[in-house]
């Protein structure tokens, strides 16, 4: 097996082609700047939504431009963001990205070390600006008495602190000039020899996660401080969500979005996702060992029919990935804990679960009998038909009916008990009631040895539902929890 396969062997969506168009991209378009007379630098944003893979198409783009000889430095800025300038955070990771390429002796190392001062000095600078910042804030009401006893002095003051203000300002500058030529000069002479290739990948994730003001210092960072030769950031975020945060610190009313396109050259979203692959994953890894999951299928005991139907159900919802692996995340656990010698029915299970995880508190209480439970089918973009076994009665043909009906009759028929519902279902033909009427009977059979005390009669386990979901969603790791 070579690298190339190593690193996206676990790639269900097909990312690894979306990683060589942008590596030969990027390569191709900082030659293309250099020889128009631009510098050979570049921002590209990769917008996705939250849950569509973003960390990892990050982390496998690091590995495969590594592999392929260029320098590659990979930030979490969220991480991070406990550092007042995110600069450090980038000097940190470069400071760990060429340590083991450089002999500390070397000229290379040393031109770096010159570099890293550079850098650091601006992020130090800044610092001191933040603390005066902080002490004037301090000082708050107080400065009106200041300024009414030096009333006499003040014009000098501010004439005094208009020259240290232009002063530091020019300064500030020196020190970004500065820093750019030298890291401009040390890219130039380390591409020179066989240390590596260049263009210096470096790579942003979680960005829309930061505090407003250190995700906006970043993108300032970037494009203002690397705007050097050879230097190529690749930086990921829900653009969305991150206009969210630039509106934050600058109002509601704020162009958030054209403020962004100063920071990014271009900006590139993923294909649609195909999520059958990434579901199938999934799906593989449940504890089938430990519960079995029953849905409508083509033929009796048909192993797929549960996989089939959790496809259709997700794709018509268009869920993110990260919702999907949140849902079937609940689904495993209900199944490790599931004490019942009956199957979990996914038909009414997997509305509960996904209601629950996307934190839609009506449909929720609507699919508990508590409301109007029909608010579920609307979440469907497409129209969902089953194919329902012909197991009863017997060499019946096998028909296909909505979801939608589904649903209402084992809705209809779970408030009712056992006995009560078979009566009620009596012999019809249609495939939702012959599903449901199994359902009801396989629970006779298998729990109650077709016996019950009249006084007594039992209920279907269909009403556990909820609590199993309510529970299992407390457990999950992010799911989202309504307040019921």
């Amino acid at each position: 097996m070579n690298v190339d396969e190593d690193i996206w062997g676990d790639d269900l969506l097909g990312r690894k082609k979306d990683a060589d168009f942008l590596i030969e991209f990027l390569t191709n378009r900082i030659a293309e700047r250099g020889a128009s007379g631009v510098t050979r630098s570049y921002v590209l944003n990769i917008d996705a939504r939250w849950g569509e893979g973003k960390t990892f198409f990050l982390s496998r783009l690091a590995k495969q431009v590594r592999q392929e000889g260029f320098l590659c430095a990979y930030i979490n800025a969220w991480t991070d963001d406990h550092a007042d300038d995110p600069l450090i955070a980038v000097i940190s990771e470069f400071d760990r990205v060429l340590e083991p390429l450089l002999p500390a002796t070397s000229k290379l190392a040393q031109a770096w070390d010159v570099t890293r001062r550079a850098g650091l000095s601006i992020a130090v600078a800044a610092a001191k600006y933040s603390g005066r910042a902080i002490i004037k804030k301090a000082l708050g009401e107080g400065l009106d008495e200041i300024e009414e006893a030096v009333s006499s002095e003040i014009d000098t003051v501010l004439d005094r602190y208009a020259e240290k203000s232009l002063a530091s300002f020019r300064r500030g500058r020196e020190s970004i000039e500065n820093f750019r030529r030298e890291l401009d000069t040390f890219l130039a002479d380390a591409s020179e020899g066989d240390e590596f290739r260049l263009p210096f990948f470096v790579l942003i994730d979680e960005l829309d996660r930061c505090r407003p003001l250190y995700a906006i210092a970043l993108l300032e960072r970037a494009k203002h401080l690397f705007e050097v030769n050879g230097v190529v950031f690749v930086i990921a975020t829900d653009s969305i969500q991150l206009q969210h945060t630039i509106r934050a610190v600058y109002g509601s009313s704020f162009g958030s979005e054209r403020y962004l396109l100063r920071f990014f050259d271009r900006s590139y979203r993923f294909e649609p996702p195909t999520i059958k692959p990434f579901l199938r994953k999934l799906y593989t890894n449940l504890p089938l060992q430990s519960a079995a999951l029953a849905a409508p299928s083509k033929q009796e005991g048909d192993r797929e029919g549960a996989f089939d139907f959790i496809n259709r159900i997700m794709q018509s919802l268009r869920l993110s990935l990260r919702d999907i692996e949140q849902c079937l995340d609940i689904l495993g656990t209900i199944m490790t804990v599931w004490p019942h010698k009956v199957p979990i029915q996914l038909p009414y299970l997997l509305p509960l679960i996904v209601s629950f995880q996307q934190g839609n508190n009506e449909v929720f209480e609507g699919l508990c009998n508590k409301g109007p439970y029909e608010k579920f089918t609307d979440l469907l973009t497409t129209p969902v038909r089953l194919t329902f076994k012909a197991s009863d009665p017997p060499r019946s043909a096998p028909t296909r009916e909505s979801f939608v009906r589904l649903l209402s009759r084992i809705l209809e028929m779970k408030s009712l008990n056992l006995p009560d519902a078979l009566d009620r279902l009596g012999e019809g033909t249609k495939g939702s009631d012959r599903y449901v009427r199994n359902i009801f009977r396989n629970e006779m059979t298998m729990m109650h040895n077709n016996h019950h005390d009249p006084k007594r009669p039992p209920f279907s386990v269909l009403g556990q539902y909820p609590e199993f979901v309510r529970n299992a969603g407390r457990l999950t790791k992010g799911a989202v929890v309504p307040d019921h």
